[in-house]
């Protein structure tokens, strides 16, 4: 790293910096493996012109997590465009991650809550995600997910007008499919593989939340949706904490909603993603 990038970093975060190396990350922001004068080593997040209250939002998140009894980084540092987490050592995922982390989930989410959303509206994936908590679950899930997802995805130009009525027919169905006896837990909110580190000693430490309350299957969904549900994940969380029939149905709309956020933010394929889910749901 150039000593004018370091110098900026180390204004970002306003610490003593002797060293930044560029680490790979997600799309959204730029990430960099920092070492302190003291020894310490951060994982630092920055972006540039973020979105009012971004890192704060993913800040707030992690602590939420931690209140469930997930483990995550600790949070150093809070900035209006970085934010400053414990690094956390990540090697290749074993058998023995798997089944921890199905049990981690499934411990996690016997951690119940009274109302959906969350205080204040934050982020997925940069696009900004409301948390209304005056709201039944069904309607919260097809109102502030699904619909504002697709209104997103519409104001970008990236869905047809033969897509959106599919998802609108969808919609309608929403309430019908999610209608299911289960509590209200604390969600991540955006539980893909890549949001999931392995430890040395085979422990998830979960990353990048968009944390609110809903219901536990909207993170397996996610999880199943981006290739993390396996069998073996799978069967440790089911011997866990079994979850209530009808779950393969209502994952197809919990799906739906992270496909509408992609489509919005990147397009290409997602579209027919989304238009193949949401016509099946509706028995197309």
């Amino acid at each position: 790293m150039s000593v004018t990038g370091l110098d900026h970093l180390r204004a970002l975060l306003d610490v003593a910096l002797v060293a930044a190396e560029r680490v790979r990350g997600g799309d959204i922001c730029d990430t960099w493996r920092c070492t302190l004068e003291n020894g310490q080593v951060w994982a630092c997040k920055t972006m540039q012109d973020p979105p009012a209250g971004f890192f704060e939002a993913e800040a707030r998140g992690l602590r939420f997590l931690a209140g469930a009894g997930l483990k995550v980084p600790r949070v150093e540092h809070v900035g209006v465009d970085s934010l400053a987490l414990e690094w956390v050592a990540s090697v290749r995922a074993g058998p023995e991650f798997e089944e921890r982390l199905g049990r981690t989930l499934a411990r996690a989410h016997r951690f119940s809550e009274e109302q959906v959303g969350l205080e204040e509206d934050n982020f997925l994936a940069g696009l900004p995600q409301p948390n209304p908590r005056d709201r039944d679950w069904p309607t919260f899930f097809r109102d502030a997910r699904i619909a504002h997802a697709l209104e997103v995805a519409m104001a970008r130009g990236r869905l047809s007008p033969g897509t959106e009525s599919a998802v609108l027919r969808a919609m309608d169905r929403v309430e019908q499919v999610l209608e299911v006896a289960e509590p209200l837990v604390r969600l991540h909110g955006d539980l893909w593989r890549g949001n999931v580190l392995c430890t040395p000693t085979q422990d998830p430490v979960f990353i990048d939340p968009a944390a609110y309350c809903g219901h536990r299957e909207v993170d397996l969904a996610m999880l199943d949706l981006f290739g993390g549900w396996t069998p073996r994940c799978h069967a440790a969380y089911e011997q866990s904490y079994p979850l209530a029939p009808g779950w393969r149905r209502r994952r197809q709309v919990y799906q739906l909603y992270p496909l509408l956020v992609h489509a919005a933010l990147f397009g290409g394929g997602y579209e027919g993603q989304v238009s193949r889910l949401a016509r099946g749901l509706c028995g197309e």
